[in-house]
């Protein structure tokens, strides 16, 4: 009986720790992408023959403060029905969770739109919601994209998962880990 309220007791403050925590955990805040490297599964097929999409893109540390990932891709023809699956992950108890999985992205989709209108000068056709033909330059910050859709977030390691897909195949698959931090806040008040 003894052993069970002890233990009771200790749940308890673990729980009023773990409540205190989370409440704590989000805010204004930084993100810094750590990493960029290729999935090692894919949803399709990966297109090995006659690749509609090739990717020069590197990891560019900058400044200590901002990473970008910068680059060129060639769509070497048209690519129709292009959409892109996006899923977000977080790192929680030793192990990528997921976070967030946004539906099918497509030209047609506002996020889809928002974030290629920043990082690149992509061109779609707008009746058939085709990739056009051609090079594009692109650079990506992700603190800049992620102030887009929200003033605070969650702070941690996060994980996104963009796998690029046509109806048969996938194109390509990126995994970029990012941290979540909060901002330090500058006291702007004058001492007397």
């Amino acid at each position: 009986m003894k052993g069970g309220f002890i233990l009771i007791i200790c749940m308890m403050a673990f729980l009023k720790v773990v409540y205190a925590h989370e409440k704590a955990i989000k805010g204004p805040y930084k993100t810094t992408m750590t990493a960029l490297t290729l999935c090692t599964k894919t949803t399709l097929p990966l297109q090995t023959r006659n690749p509609g999409l090739v990717f020069r893109l590197k990891f560019v540390n900058t400044t200590k403060t901002t990473n970008l990932v910068a680059g060129t891709f060639t769509v070497t023809r048209n690519l129709k029905n292009l959409t892109i699956i996006a899923i977000a992950y977080k790192w929680e108890m030793g192990k990528w969770k997921t976070h967030l999985t946004l539906p099918r992205l497509s030209c047609k989709t506002p996020v889809m739109t928002t974030v290629v209108a920043i990082m690149t000068n992509i061109k779609f056709d707008p009746g058939s919601c085709a990739v056009i033909k051609g090079t594009y330059k692109m650079e990506f910050d992700i603190n800049v994209a992620d102030h887009i859709w929200a003033p605070e977030r969650e702070y941690g390691r996060m994980r996104w998962r963009l796998e690029f897909i046509t109806k048969k195949n996938t194109i390509t698959c990126l995994l970029g880990d990012n941290i979540v931090e909060p901002i330090k806040k500058v006291n702007t008040t004058k001492a007397n």
